[in-house]
Order: structure tokens, then C-alpha cells, then sequence
């Protein structure tokens, strides 16, 4: 057995109370972080930092040129896409007061023609 192997306490047969019932040693370690505490360590646990983890791909601590990048662009992209979402809702909103002013049409003509 290598030191490196775990220990096993070997004991005499006729002093076994039950085969099934021996211990392995473990090794003592140390205590490692999980993944959340050194995300908390590493970034913090407000929004903002949130936003940081998501864009620090390779988890330093640090935005590379690559990592602005990406930013950048799901920058633009979002600035995109807010600019076609105004446009649908302008064209509703046209909609809306064309389809008021027929509606406001109708009721005028039938009422001019109760009047007559």
C-alpha cells in the first residue's frame, strides 16, 4: 500500500464483530469553495455584479478585448430590436386612431341620418 492510499484498520478475525461494519480513514483536505461562494467572492451577488459574471466568460475577474466585444454587440443588437419595437407600436398607435376616427365617422353619418 502507496502512502498515498487511504488507510484501512485491519482486525483479527475472531475479534470482528461484523465484516460489514470497517471504516476507511479519509484524508484530511481542505475545505474547497464551492462554484456560488467564489462567484460571491469573485463578483459580489447585486445585479450589476450579476451582469459582470455573465459577460466574464473565462471567469478572471477581467474584461478582455473579447469579452467587450460580445458586449458591444448584444448592446447594439438590444438597441436594434427597442428600435424596431417602436416602430411596430407607432403603427398601432396609428392604427388605433384611424380605426377611432371611422368608428367616430360611422356614428356621425347614421346620426345625421336619424336627423333628417
Amino acid at each position: 500500500m502507496s502512502t498515498g492510499d487511504s488507510a484501512v484498520q485491519v482486525v483479527p478475525a475472531d475479534q470482528a464483530l461484523d465484516v460489514r461494519n470497517f471504516e476507511v480513514s479519509k484524508p484530511v483536505m481542505k475545505r474547497r469553495e464551492t462554484m456560488a461562494e467564489h462567484d460571491a467572492r469573485l463578483y459580489g451577488t447585486d445585479k450589476v455584479s450579476q451582469h459582470i459574471k455573465k459577460y466574464d466568460t473565462n471567469g478572471d475577474g477581467n474584461f478582455s478585448v473579447a469579452e467587450v466585444k460580445i458586449i458591444i454587440e448584444e448592446i447594439e443588437r438590444d438597441e436594434e430590436q427597442v428600435k424596431g419595437l417602436k416602430k411596430v407600436l407607432c403603427g398601432v398607435v396609428f392604427l388605433c386612431i384611424i380605426f377611432i376616427g371611422v368608428l367616430l365617422g360611422i356614428i356621425l353619418g347614421v346620426s345625421f341620418c336619424f336627423l333628417l
